[in-house]
């Protein structure tokens, strides 16, 4: 790179990271990310707190069921047998139950294997924590019953359907990783590069109009030659983005070194255990590389979009096609998560504007073949030298247009002779 376009890398770059809204960025971001991260567990603790068993009262027609409910649901709960020799109407059971002080009545029919024979009307709204203890418990104490009918006893029905915890471990030629833990690890992947180039492609976009309608360029141009300016934007903002992921990585690196415990209760709840997660250094190093491959590509694309156009209002109808591009992208991992050795798979992995998001999330759940990953690379190195070759070509002729907007026709002329 010139000693000009290290210069203007040099001032895009100190210009962004000055800014107010890249500390905004940078720091809100990760905040908001701990806050819907711990907020929701934070507030089911809080409800759980306050949130006790129901004073119930439990009118069993079929007699199967009170008798063991109250095992089945624990001290929490508080019930009391409703005795009556004949099943009321709905509108006589409501009128009974709103002249007592129960929470809620626990209606159950007479053949309480069928559906809808068990009711609980409740004087308020419950919460779907007490729904759910409601219903295992009478899941737990209809086992009971039946096999105290078959002759078996003294069994608790809870454990006798307690499950294992199923932990998918795959077996790759690096060693085992856990193939839950690494999806979310290749969606992170997505996530953060979808957001870099729509928020840094536009940024490029907003920083070419931006001179134009100032007039700078003009004055520029006069010392710097139009492609060493074009590479100064594209390094300048693309150092800008990473030096966000950057820090980014920093603050969860000191998350995770002192524990997440609110994300890995509520992960290993599901079945997902981060702490012997171990990410490998080969995957963070091809993880950059598609990164910055893929900057560069779309940086190419963005620049000549923003060239090419005269105002902000005519650049976001071309870079409209650029965002759905990056969307579709975004979209085809989500698949590639649940097959990612499919034939979709691997040919998206070869198509230079869909390859940074979908071959790191693959490498990152499943092994993929070097032929693959050296035709994948490939292919977006010439993919990023096509897009700096049309950008350098629209960029050195549109960018001192101001006030018209650039045609189709002009563009593809711009591409022939420019």
């Amino acid at each position: 790179m010139s000693r000009k376009a290290w210069a203007i890398t040099k001032r895009e770059y100190l210009e962004r990271v000055r800014a107010r809204w890249f500390l905004v960025a940078t720091f809100g971001l990760p905040v908001i990310l701990v806050g819907l991260i711990f907020l929701p567990e934070l507030i089911a603790s809080r409800g759980r707190s306050g949130d006790g068993g129901l004073n119930l009262g439990v009118l069993d027609y079929s007699g199967r069921v009170a008798g063991d409910l109250g095992d089945a649901l624990g001290d929490r709960w508080t019930l009391q047998p409703v005795h009556e020799e004949y099943e009321r109407s709905e509108e006589e059971l409501r009128e009974a139950f709103l002249a007592t002080s129960l929470d809620g009545l626990l209606v159950v029919g007479e053949d309480p294997d069928e559906g809808g024979s068990v009711r609980l009307l409740a004087r308020r709204a419950i919460s779907s924590r007490q729904g759910r203890e409601l219903r295992a418990g009478i899941r737990d104490a209809l086992v009971a019953a039946r096999l105290r009918e078959h002759g078996i006893e003294e069994i608790d029905a809870g454990r006798l359907f307690r499950g294992a915890d199923l932990q998918i471990i795959q077996v790759t030629p690096e060693g085992e990783r856990s193939s839950e833990a690494f999806q979310i690890v290749a969606m992170l992947f997505a996530v953060v590069t979808y957001m870099m180039f729509l928020i840094y492609g536009q940024l490029i976009v907003r920083a070419v109009l931006e001179e134009k309608s100032s007039n700078v360029v003009e004055v520029m141009m006069s010392s710097v030659r139009p492609w060493e300016m074009m590479l100064g934007k594209m390094f300048g903002v693309g150092a800008v983005g990473l030096t966000q992921i950057a820090i980014w990585a920093a603050i969860g690196g000191l998350l995770s070194l002192y524990g997440l415990p609110g994300l890995a209760s509520v992960l290993a709840a599901e079945g997902v255990d981060l702490s012997h997660v171990r990410l490998p250094i080969g995957l963070l190093a091809w993880a950059l590389l598609y990164f910055i491959l893929g900057y560069l590509l779309y940086a190419g694309l963005f620049l000549a979009a923003g060239a090419s156009m005269g105002n902000e209002q005519d650049a976001q109808q071309v870079v409209t096609p650029l965002i759905v591009i990056i969307v579709v992208g975004f979209i085809l991992v989500i698949g590639v998560i649940e097959s990612p050795d499919s034939r979709w798979a691997v040919v998206g992995s070869l198509v230079p504007l869909f390859s940074p998001m979908i071959v790191p999330a693959r490498l990152a759940i499943s092994h993929v073949p070097a032929i693959e990953l050296a035709g994948s690379v490939s292919l977006l190195v010439l993919g990023m030298l096509g897009s700096a070759w049309l950008a350098g070509r629209i960029y050195r002729v549109a960018i001192l247009m101001r006030g018209k907007r650039a045609t189709l026709p002009e563009m593809v002329r711009w591409m022939r002779h420019g």
